[in-house]
């Protein structure tokens, strides 16, 4: 609050005039905020006279004054090239347009009239020259010796482990007597057998599970018998077979129920408990090798289950071998290999009628469990017995 003298008296002069101002203001607001308003007050009255020729006029000035300094902001944005990803599959070529390389007839012709051509031995002679210039540099340099002894290796021995993606549980307590893969590597079938003395009796079981989705079963077959193996078709990926302890075969079709599409006949099929079953390289896509104690092979065509397409008797050297396990490799389709239940491995062709067998192998005391060919090099194989 202002407080400004009485101004009434006419006796006081104006330049000789005292201005006072007093501030009240209570001792718990001082250091207080201050708030700035926009109300005006009028703190001094000069009545007009001879003082106002001491007052000058003059138009207001407003600068505006910065510490900061001047920056300037330039953005340049260079053209947006489009980028496209693409992929080529190459897995045989070099085919003339007319010839399917998928016919092993057509090729061995086509072959066959390659090699007799006058030009052929010289482009396997330059061809031959360019490989030889090729080896010879590579062996040049051995790329894998150690040529700083002084110094230690910077290259560590990184210790192999496995970790565990998924665990697929069920709720009957049975073991998997088989697994197998779909051709999309997506799904994964696995069929389940019972005890020894009841597994003819007990119902067979195949559950389907999904590599995304460990935690539900896909699919469920059943059939009539505990299944001792199952495999999908590498060639029609819907298509399910399996054998049982009776020596049936039994096919599925995953678009269509639980219940299988096909089973052999009692009397045509294994007399003993089949064991292994293996989906063959074929123009019919339906074609199936089966195995079992009764020490046969035989052919089944999925389209006619009635009886098997061929069969071949494991009887070698006047000594009977119960099939266990059939190896079986796309790319040699003309062979396959079978594990007997005294620890041989017999290979086989598929000529039954005039030499069925090319060879004769001891690799076990035991019955063979599993047999496996070497992708790489066809002609080695690993057994478990």
């Amino acid at each position: 609050m202002a407080h400004l003298p009485d101004m009434k008296d006419k006796d006081l002069e104006v330049d000789t005039l005292i201005r006072e101002f007093k501030v009240t203001k209570k001792s718990s607001k001082i250091g207080g905020i201050l708030h700035f308003g926009s109300r005006v007050k009028t703190g001094v009255d000069i009545p007009p006279g001879e003082a106002d020729e001491q007052y000058l006029y003059k138009s207001r000035i407003d600068k505006a004054t910065s510490t900061a300094p001047e920056m300037g902001l330039n953005i340049a944005q260079s053209n947006i090239i489009q980028l496209v990803s693409k992929q080529v599959k190459h897995t045989e070529g070099g085919w003339p347009k007319d010839l399917d390389c998928k016919e092993k007839d057509q090729v061995a012709r086509y072959c066959k009239r390659v090699e007799k051509s006058e030009d052929f031995i010289d482009k396997c002679m330059k061809l031959a020259l360019n490989t030889e210039s090729i080896i010879k540099q590579n062996c040049s340099m051995e790329i894998y010796s150690n040529y700083f002894e002084e110094e230690d290796p910077t290259t560590t021995e990184e210790p192999i482990s496995v970790d565990t993606v998924g665990v697929f549980t069920n709720k009957h307590r049975r073991g998997v007597s088989s697994i197998s893969w779909d051709p999309t590597g997506e799904l994964l079938a696995a069929s389940y057998s019972g005890e020894l003395m009841e597994s003819c009796e007990q119902d067979g079981i195949v559950h389907i599970y999904s590599i995304t989705d460990t935690t539900k079963i896909c699919q469920t077959l059943k059939a009539k018998s505990s299944l001792n193996c199952v495999a999908f078709n590498p060639q029609a990926e819907e298509m399910v077979g399996g054998c049982c302890y009776r020596g049936q075969i039994h096919i599925w079709d995953t678009r269509t129920s639980s219940k299988p599409v096909g089973i052999t006949n009692r009397k045509t099929s294994h007399q003993d408990p089949a064991y292994s079953i293996v989906w063959t390289i074929a123009k019919s896509k339906a074609e199936i090798l089966s195995t079992g104690f009764d020490g046969t092979v035989k052919v089944w065509d999925c389209r006619k289950l009635d009886s098997p397409v061929n069969f071949l008797d494991l009887s070698v050297g006047g000594a009977n071998h119960f099939g266990t396990k059939i190896g079986y490799e796309p790319t040699i389709p003309a062979k396959f290999l079978v594990g007997a239940n005294c620890g041989s491995v017999l290979s086989c062709t598929r000529k039954f009628d005039t030499k069925p067998f090319a060879g004769r192998y001891s690799a076990h005391s035991g019955p063979v469990k599993a047999i496996e060919r070497n992708p790489a090099v066809n002609k080695n194989f690993l057994t478990i017995g």
